[in-house]
Order: structure tokens, then C-alpha cells, then sequence
């Protein structure tokens, strides 16, 4: 495998008792700016001052050192930065898993890296297996019969930059599929009743349940869809895309404070070879306004078959969804779903 260097800053401070020490997956490396990702998904930024040179390899697991700062706001990456580099030094070089498993994350996340990351050739021919897949999946949607599955949620909160998960309520409801609307019924909020609309609760609120299907192929959309190869899903083999969709495009806005704003979206999907479905879906949104509040957003949705009535589905399985803000404060919403039963009656559900 190649690999990938990069001049760092090297410095010897004192560490005070403020100093914040992180370690995890050195995933990215920009010019003013330094990102790693600890080991529960949370990815810490820091501002990089300048030094002597030091290399590193992406995905080494590494430790770092930083200072509070005043919020510095990086226009071309889109960024705020609430930590600045202090010291770090390798903690041990990645295994080829681990480097495998960052450079696919890193596959479908746009902008600078000086962390360069091998360049895989397309197969041959095996573009022309979009427009099967496109077919596949928009041919699901406009069939896809009313569902209903018990949803779980768990909301969790950072409270600051690289601050690790806490867990902040659980979200328990019958999500509901029907006539192409999404709706939630039964809500229970810690095992208590929400008597209120879905989209009352506090904090952060959450879609899912394959909305993203639409405007990732509809051909009226101007997502961008490029095949990347052979991969593996939970074991089996699948298909990769990448995807990129321009600010105000189909996949619609982030509410934030009353504010809204459609940014631009790169992303993964994974499909399977054999009936061309969405098995797996990423993506990250970017390029928010200095002033909107928010700095990144993550999603990621899985499928699987379930039989229902003795009749093979696909349907969505989990969301994973991801916001960090530009005060620094992260949450994060996990769902599944389970028992999976037509609309009208419930049924027994096997998973293959």
C-alpha cells in the first residue's frame, strides 16, 4: 500500500492543567489544521502552528495535546476551530486493516487532505451497472408498500470539542411508511409518553427510513454518481458508488435555529451486486455559512431483506446521524429498527 506523508509541527510546551490530551486516527491533515478520530466516531480538530518537520502516515493512531483557543473559522475547509495544537507524538503505526478501513471512510469525504490517499482506477464497463441500480432503486420506491417498525433511538451529546459521548435521552415510537409519508405514533421519550407531535421533542430531530433515495437517483436531481469499485458490506461483496450533490439541490435544507440552508452533500452508497439495491448509505454535508451555526453533518442509513407475509423486502434497518456545531458542542442520534410488519397488520419478520 502507498503511503502518505505529511509535514507536521513538532513542538516541546509545558502542559498546564487546561490542556486536553486526545488520541486516535490521524484522518486528516490540512494546512492550518490538523483532524483525528477517536475511537467513539467523535473527531477532534486543532489549529496547527507552525514548526519542524515531523511525518506520519494515515490512520497511525497518535496522541495529541491542545490548548484552548478563541474560536478561529477556516472559510476554505468551512470549519471552527476551538482547540489549537499543542504537542503530539505516534502512539504505533496503523495496522493495514485499520488504514484500509480510514482510507474507505476518507474515500467519500471532499476537501483538502495533505494525508494523499492511493487513487483507485474505475473498472471498465462497470459504469454502465448505474443505470441498472438507478432503475432498481427508483423502481423500489415507487412500489415500496406501507410499513410500520418499532423505532429505538438513543441522542447523544459532546459538550465541547473532543469531549466524549454522554448519553441524553432515549426515543422510543412506531415509525410509519404510508402512501410516501413519514410519520411517527406512540412516542415514548425515557419509557414516558410524548403526548406532543414527533417534531416537538427538544434537541436535535432526525429523518431517516430511506428518504435519501429520491434525490440521490432521481434523474431530475443534479446528484453526481460514479462507480468506485468492488467492496464488502457486513461481510458480503457489494458495489460502491460516490456521490456528490451541489448546495440547494434535491436532498433539501438543515433547520438550525429557525435558519435553513441547503448545502452541498458527498457520500458513499452500497449496493447489492445481485438486485441492484441500496444496502448501505453515507454522506456529509458542507459549506455551511460562517454564521449558521452548524460546521459538519454526517448520515448514514443501512438495509437489509426481511421476509414479511412470506414475501423477501428490503427495508431500512438503522440511521446513524451525526451534527457538530460551530460552538464546538456534537450530537448524535443512533436508530434501529425492528419488527418490520405491513401497514395494515402485523406479521412475523425474519431476517435472512
Amino acid at each position: 500500500m502507498n503511503k502518505s506523508w505529511v509535514l507536521l509541527a513538532a513542538l516541546s510546551l509545558p502542559v498546564s492543567a487546561a490542556d486536553r490530551v486526545f488520541t486516535g486516527s490521524l484522518e486528516r491533515v490540512r494546512h492550518a489544521s490538523i483532524s483525528i478520530r477517536m475511537a467513539d466516531g467523535l473527531v477532534v480538530d486543532a489549529v496547527l502552528p507552525g514548526g519542524i518537520a515531523v511525518s506520519y502516515n494515515v490512520a497511525d493512531q497518535v496522541e495529541i495535546t491542545c490548548t484552548p483557543a478563541k474560536t478561529v473559522y477556516d472559510a476554505q475547509a468551512g470549519r471552527h476551530y476551538h482547540l489549537q495544537l499543542k504537542s503530539l507524538r505516534l502512539v504505533r503505526t496503523a495496522s493495514p486493516e485499520e488504514r484500509a478501513e480510514t482510507i474507505e471512510l476518507l474515500s467519500w469525504q471532499r476537501g483538502e487532505n495533505l494525508l494523499k490517499l492511493p487513487s483507485t482506477a474505475v473498472p471498465a464497463g462497470e459504469q454502465s451497472e448505474l443505470d441498472r441500480v438507478r432503475q432498481a432503486n427508483l423502481e423500489y420506491l415507487s412500489k415500496r408498500e406501507n410499513f410500520v417498525a418499532d423505532e429505538t433511538a438513543r441522542r447523544y451529546i459532546s459538550d465541547d470539542a473532543g469531549k466524549p459521548w454522554r448519553l441524553e435521552d432515549t426515543i422510543e415510537d412506531e415509525i410509519a411508511f404510508k402512501e410516501g409519508q413519514l410519520t411517527r405514533v406512540n412516542i415514548r421519550k425515557n419509557g414516558k409518553p410524548w403526548v406532543k407531535p414527533f417534531g416537538k421533542l427538544p434537541g436535535i430531530i432526525w429523518g431517516g427510513f430511506g428518504a435519501q433515495i429520491k434525490p440521490l437517483f432521481d434523474p431530475a436531481c443534479p446528484t453526481k454518481i460514479d462507480f468506485a469499485g468492488s467492496q464488502e458490506a457486513s461481510g458480503k461483496p457489494a458495489l460502491a458508488y460516490l456521490f456528490i450533490s451541489p448546495p440547494n439541490a434535491c436532498f433539501g435544507p438543515c433547520t438550525w435555529n429557525d435558519h435553513l440552508y441547503n448545502p452541498a452533500r458527498t457520500g458513499r452508497i452500497l449496493v447489492d451486486p445481485a438486485r441492484g439495491s441500496v444496502i448501505r448509505y453515507e454522506d456529509e454535508s458542507s459549506g455551511f455559512p460562517e454564521k449558521f451555526g452548524v460546521d459538519r453533518v454526517m448520515w448514514g442509513d443501512s438495509w437489509d431483506y426481511v421476509t414479511i407475509g412470506g414475501t423477501s423486502h428490503i427495508v431500512p434497518i438503522a440511521s446513524d446521524l451525526l451534527v457538530s456545531t460551530q460552538g464546538g458542542t456534537s450530537y448524535r442520534v443512533i436508530a434501529e429498527y425492528k419488527n418490520h410488519r405491513h401497514f395494515e397488520a402485523s406479521t412475523n419478520v425474519t431476517f435472512h
